[in-house]
């Protein structure tokens, strides 16, 4: 059987409790095979833009799926859209739910010009940066 990586944690941790407990010896952590800085530091949230679609029935929405691929759950935070249109560069702020580890969410995005007439279009999550997440990197997607 196959324990998922934050389950093995907590194991860990209890059989190095039931180990002091028991038999009054301290395993210290290195001797262990545990790094608990290393641990801690892969248990947290991670939202990335998964997809993006622009719809030609409705030219001015955008349809953004925003994803947690992290161990924990993320906030709510802002989705921020920047696009240069022909009346020049714009941004638009988006809210975006809470999502749970694991959770996808399809947002709805309106923006005041045609999509098809926009020359750059750059997506960026949890812009402030307002969750500290496992990978900060890939919070921006740049649309082509």
């Amino acid at each position: 059987m196959k324990i998922p990586y934050s389950h093995q944690l907590v194991l860990m941790a209890l059989v190095l409790a039931a180990a002091d407990v028991t038999a009054g010896l301290l395993i210290p952590v290195h001797q262990a095979g545990l790094s608990v800085v290393a641990a801690s530091s892969r248990v947290k949230a991670d939202l990335f833009i998964e997809d993006v679609q622009l719809t030609p029935s409705r030219p001015t929405q955008l349809r953004v799926r925003v994803a947690n691929q992290g161990l924990l759950a993320a906030t709510q935070t802002e989705l921020q859209v920047y696009l240069e249109g022909p009346e020049g560069p714009q941004t638009i702020t988006a809210p975006v739910p809470l999502l749970k580890a694991g959770d996808r969410q399809w947002l709805v995005i309106y923006v005041g010009s045609p999509l098809a007439e926009a020359r750059n279009l750059t997506l960026h999550i949890d812009q402030p940066s307002q969750i500290d997440e496992l990978d900060e990197v890939n919070n921006i997607y740049v649309y082509k």
